[in-house]
């Protein structure tokens, strides 16, 4: 008789807008690893809409692209990789959890889609 077929767990996580932002902006950061833990399929990305649209402005300002002396090239390249590999889906509702009005979208995505990781990056100062 065959051994029972083990089945591999693939987690679902949804990253905030910061976690790309320092990946682009800090090569050598740990989110950087993190990054990488996706493109190697070790879990599944699972952003709102409006994550990656918020990306693709953020990323494309020329402020910014100035200040941290990035290629917008990077930029593009990460936020087609994100439409082409990641789950991108429409909130349904709102949960208006957050003291920040602006974190809600990516809380009321972790909840919808039931991911078991919700990762953000803050600067303590």
């Amino acid at each position: 008789m065959n051994e029972p077929e083990q089945r591999l767990r693939i987690y679902r996580a949804t990253l905030d807008t910061n976690i790309f932002v320092r990946a682009i902006i800090q090569t050598d950061s740990l989110v950087n690893e993190l990054i990488k833990l996706w493109r190697n399929r070790n879990f599944t990305l699972v952003l709102p809409k409006m994550v990656v649209e918020e990306l693709r402005d953020v990323l494309s300002r020329r402020s910014i692209i100035r200040r941290y002396q990035y290629p917008l090239t990077k930029a593009t390249s990460l936020i087609d990789e994100i439409n082409q590999k990641a789950t991108i889906v429409e909130i349904k509702s709102s949960f208006e959890s957050c003291r920040d009005v602006n974190d809600d979208p990516i809380v009321d995505c972790a909840i919808q889609e039931k991911v078991q990781f919700l990762v953000s990056y803050t600067v303590l100062t």
